[in-house]
């Protein structure tokens, strides 16, 4: 049986420099702790995102 914890996390980086989302993707994908599932550039763009990964 597999442990929860084994899975990496599934997260959405949010910011408007998109050097740093850049950065962010790389550092939270580099040791395979989490998978970013979406960026957002603004505040609209993160509540679309929001809503269609429920």
């Amino acid at each position: 049986m597999s442990d929860s914890t084994d899975r990496p996390l599934r997260v959405i980086v949010a910011d408007d420099h998109p050097i740093f989302l850049i950065g962010l993707r790389v550092v939270l994908e580099q040791d395979n702790l989490a998978t970013v599932v979406a960026e957002a550039c603004n505040p609209d763009e993160l509540l679309q995102v929001l809503r269609h990964c429920r």
